[in-house]
């Protein structure tokens, strides 16, 4: 009996008993601690699988991270790389470019070398040409006006000679109308002395007393002579020259031209006064080129000293073609020429 234990079960029924063998209940327990130890292990071995998800995870994001940066990285790395493709295009671009100058260079400097054979060519041309115009200048009286003029200056100084110059002078307004006894209102902006209104002064006022000669200062045609009531300039006169210029001379006191009659250069046309809206006796001179006023003083000093100065200071007029057509008159002129000798002259030559 001591091999064997019993187990009761009691319900509403009643209660049974059951004997059980001493190995049977030593099979039972070991059993039961089996499975106790089965439980307690799967809880540490699941426990220690969870911290092992756990830190699988940590590394997965890590490598998530580390996966992003380096797409990142490598998509930064591809622009470069295009960039850097596109720089080679370009300095392969470049290089043909240079290839390409390289030998237009070359084609340049074979070019260079034949007009370096033609400047040498010239140049002998040229101090062929300097040595005929020294013996040209001898002829015609022109002396170079220093050592350092060019030969391109001296022949447009030999085209115009002293006849050209003459028939210059003759045609357009140079020197004063009056005999200069100073300037006594400028050309340019200014206050009227009688209305007191800002206003642009078109001429220039020379000082001259009362019954002043006044003279022509190129050929022309009279175009007014007498009272001017718009302009208020009194007395005066318009004087129409060649080529598009025009002198007016104001305030006068008297003409003695006519509209129509035709004077020359130094002509004696007028008396200075004191007529139309003037502040004192004085002579109001203007010079008109194309009917556009023009700075007279410019005119008024130029002489066959200082030929060359009206080009520079009055560029707007196009005096190239203008001194083309003189130069082509006087050829004309003095091809008819036939020279007139005084009767001394005539005497002497006689003997």
């Amino acid at each position: 009996m001591r091999e064997r234990f019993s187990i009761v079960i009691t319900d509403i029924h009643g209660s049974k008993h059951y004997n059980l063998h001493q190995v049977i209940k030593k099979i039972i327990m070991y059993s039961i601690l089996v499975v106790l130890t089965l439980l307690v292990s799967s809880g540490f071995f699941i426990s220690y699988l969870n911290k092992s998800v756990n830190e699988l995870e940590v590394k997965k994001e890590k490598l998530e991270t580390v996966y992003t940066k380096l797409k990142m990285d490598n998509k930064s790395v591809n622009e470069t790389i295009l960039k850097k493709t596109q720089k080679v295009e370009l300095l392969s671009q470049k290089v043909e470019e240079l290839e390409s100058l390289k030998t237009i260079y070359s084609q340049l400097k074979t070019e260079n070398k034949n007009i370096n054979e033609s400047i040498s060519q010239k140049v002998e041309e040229l101090d062929s040409l300097n040595t005929k115009m020294n013996e040209l200048e001898v002829l015609i009286g022109i002396k170079p006006s220093g050592e350092n003029v060019s030969l391109i200056e001296r022949v447009d100084l030999a085209k115009v000679s002293t006849v050209q110059k003459n028939l210059l002078f003759q045609n357009i307004p140079n020197g004063y109308p009056i005999k200069n006894e100073g300037i006594t209102g400028r050309y340019g902006w200014r206050q009227h002395p009688i209305v007191k209104k800002r206003e642009f002064h078109t001429g220039i006022d020379l000082r001259a007393k009362r019954n002043t000669k006044i003279y022509a200062t190129a050929d022309g045609v009279i175009n007014f002579a007498g009272f001017h009531k718009k302009s208020g300039y009194g007395i005066m006169i318009i004087l129409d020259h060649n080529y598009g210029f025009r002198t007016l001379y104001g305030h006068m006191n008297k003409a003695i031209v006519k509209k129509g009659d035709v004077v020359r250069k130094g002509d004696h046309i007028g008396y200075t006064g004191n007529t139309g809206l003037s502040s004192g006796p004085h002579l109001h001179y203007e010079l008109r080129y194309l009917q556009t006023a023009t700075q007279p003083l410019s005119f008024m000093n130029w002489n066959m000293k200082n030929y060359e100065t009206i080009f520079k200071k009055e560029k707007h007029i196009k005096w190239q073609s203008l001194i083309n057509l003189m130069t082509s008159q006087a050829s004309q002129v003095s091809m008819l020429q036939v020279p007139l000798l005084s009767p001394q002259e005539q005497e002497s030559k006689v003997k």
